[in-house]
């Protein structure tokens, strides 16, 4: 669960310090392969979805899947540094059911994956990362 927690608020945090420091690298050194979310080149005049050019997004993909490996990797030692802490954060978080170990693991296997992650996506699309 805290696992979860942790990547879907610092991790999401993380992503997008990571986006923004390449968007500033790739428009001050002029590379528009780097500008994220701009699958077309400069040369195109017309923006229609047949004239994307895929090896733009794919780059930018592989970027993307670097940046995610990265944030996975500072998390991971995040969760190595604070454990102890991060334990009694999660034992305070399931105190209230932890009586119930199928309702536990519903909850952590579920419920807050879900919820969490639907606000991940929601912060996503609105930050437009």
């Amino acid at each position: 669960m805290i696992n979860i927690l942790l990547d879907t608020s610092l991790g999401v945090i993380i992503n997008w310090i990571f986006v923004r420091l390449l968007e500033i690298f790739a428009r001050r050194n002029k590379i528009e392969l780097l500008v994220s979310g701009c699958y077309y080149s400069r040369d195109t005049t017309n923006f229609e979805d047949y004239n994307i050019s895929y090896f733009i997004w794919a780059v930018q993909a592989s970027i993307w899947c670097v940046i995610c490996f990265l944030m996975k990797v500072i998390i991971y030692f995040v969760m190595l540094k604070w454990t102890d802490k991060l334990e009694d954060i999660g034992k305070y978080l399931l105190a209230n059911i932890a009586l119930y170990p199928k309702l536990e693991l519903i909850v952590v296997m579920v419920v807050v994956p879900l919820i969490m992650n639907c606000i991940q996506v929601y912060i996503f699309l609105k930050i437009k990362l």
